[in-house]
C-alpha cells in the first residue's frame, strides 16, 4: 500500500523526458478493439443505446446527459466530444468476440498533460455486454495505453455517489476510492428536477500499475 512517505516528490526532482502524444489511436485486444469515435458510429451507438426506454433509462441513469431524442441529438453530442480534443478522448468499444458489433462507448476526459493525469469516463455498454469480458478487457487497454504509452502518473475514475454499480466496478478492476466531493454538482436533466450530486473519486496511479495489470490480465484469462 502506497504511504504519504512512500508518495511524496521533492519540489526539485525532475522526471524523465517523455512527450505525452494525445492523438486518437485504436487500441487492439485479443477480443476488443477501441476505436476513436466519429459521427460515422452515431446510429450505431444511438440504436444499441436506446434499444428500449427501460435500457436507455439504466444506461444515462446516472450520467449528465441522456436519454436521447433520436440520432440527430446523439450525433451533436458525439461532435461536441470530438471537438474539444485537447481534453477529450472518445473511443467507441468493438467486440471482436460478436464479429465486430458496435458494444458502448468510452472516453479518456480531463486529459492534463502537464501533471500526467488523465480520466476514464462516461463508459457504458450496450445490456448484451455488460457483466462480460467487453468491459474488463476495454478498461484494460485504457489503463495500459494509459500508463505505458502516455506515461500517466494518475488515472481517475468519478461517478455519481449514487451509482453503487460504477463505484464497485472501478474497485473491481484495481481503482482505490479516495473519497466523496460533497455537492459537487448540480444535475439538470430533461423532464427531471434538478439534482444536487456528491461524486465519488477513485484512482490507480503509475506506483500499483504492475499489480493492476496482472489482477486484470488474470480476470481475462479466465474461462468466459
Amino acid at each position: 500500500m502506497l504511504t504519504p512517505q512512500s508518495c511524496s516528490i521533492p519540489v526539485s526532482a525532475s522526471f524523465p523526458e517523455h512527450r505525452c502524444v494525445l492523438t486518437p489511436t485504436v487500441l487492439e485486444g485479443a477480443r476488443v478493439r477501441l476505436e476513436p469515435a466519429s459521427l460515422a458510429h452515431a446510429k450505431d451507438l444511438f440504436t444499441l443505446a436506446h434499444a428500449d426506454l427501460a435500457a436507455a433509462q439504466e444506461i444515462f441513469r446516472y450520467m449528465p446527459m441522456g436519454p436521447f431524442e433520436n440520432v440527430s441529438e446523439f450525433s451533436a453530442l458525439l461532435q461536441q466530444l470530438i471537438s474539444v480534443s485537447e481534453t477529450v478522448l472518445p473511443f467507441v468499444i468493438i467486440d471482436k468476440g460478436s464479429g465486430g458489433k458496435v458494444a458502448g462507448s468510452v472516453c479518456f476526459l480531463q486529459i492534463c498533460p502537464e501533471h500526467r493525469r488523465l480520466e476514464v469516463g462516461s463508459i457504458w455498454l450496450g445490456p448484451q455486454f455488460q457483466r462480460t469480458y467487453v468491459g474488463t478487457e476495454a478498461n484494460y487497454l485504457l489503463l495500459k495505453h494509459a500508463f505505458d504509452h502516455l506515461k500517466m502518473h494518475r488515472v481517475e475514475w468519478k461517478c455519481d455517489s449514487l451509482n453503487s454499480r460504477s463505484r464497485a466496478a472501478a474497485e473491481r478492476l484495481g481503482y482505490t476510492y479516495e473519497g466523496r466531493f460533497r455537492n459537487h454538482m448540480v444535475i439538470r436533466k430533461r423532464g427531471a428536477p434538478d439534482r444536487t450530486r456528491h461524486t465519488d473519486y477513485l484512482s490507480i496511479v503509475n506506483e500499483e500499475w504492475p499489480t493492476v495489470e496482472k489482477s486484470l490480465l488474470n480476470k481475462l484469462a479466465r474461462p468466459l
